[in-house]
């Protein structure tokens, strides 16, 4: 009887040691974890900043500019306004995709006067793209989209010149001319 209670102290004692053990594996797993993840957000910020990826975009649509970013004087009233974006004329008819410039968080989804079906993702850092016109809209508010995810189709909701993409670039509020952001 001795011998089984000497033996089954041991057992529990060894019992206790893997269990102790098992805990401080587990910890420093999560410690270990928590560095890489650490180490993933620090990279993050100083490789895939938004401001740094300057002519090196792809377009959100395959097509070419129609109106360019900057003044524009109306040809026979001689007005002059400021259009704040690109309209990309896109070759294909209804259905072609419209694509996400850069990673991202879905910051609006829906109608905005004289945008029509508007998506907008904020990159961080003040840093804001603006989709406009579309159709077909395939993401939410709140959803991290990646580069090149195709968020909607081409549309022409709120648009008076046919089906086209309005796209915009703005820091802190203010337009930013994308050509200068697209190869």
């Amino acid at each position: 009887e001795r011998r089984d209670k000497t033996a089954l102290l041991a057992e529990i004692d060894a019992d206790r040691h893997v269990h102790q053990r098992a805990v401080k594996d587990v910890e420093a797993a999560h410690q270990a974890l928590t560095a890489h993840i650490e180490a993933l957000q620090e990279w993050h910020e100083r490789k895939y900043t938004f401001s740094m990826v300057q002519g090196k975009l792809l377009p959100p649509v395959s097509g070419r500019v129609e109106v360019g970013f900057g003044e524009i004087k109306h040809p026979r009233f001689g007005t002059t306004t400021l259009h704040r974006g690109l309209d990309l004329r896109a070759g294909g008819g209804p259905g072609q995709a419209v694509r996400a410039v850069f990673w991202g968080k879905v910051a609006h989804v829906g109608w905005l006067t004289g945008y029509g079906e508007t998506v907008i993702i904020d990159h961080g850092r003040g840093w804001h793209t603006i989709y406009a016109h579309l159709e077909g809209i395939k993401v939410a508010v709140g959803e991290i989209v990646k580069s090149r995810q195709r968020i909607a189709d081409i549309g022409q909701t709120g648009s008076l010149k046919g089906r086209y993409l309005y796209f915009e670039i703005r820091h802190k509020g203010q337009p930013i001319d994308p050509g200068l952001w697209l190869r």
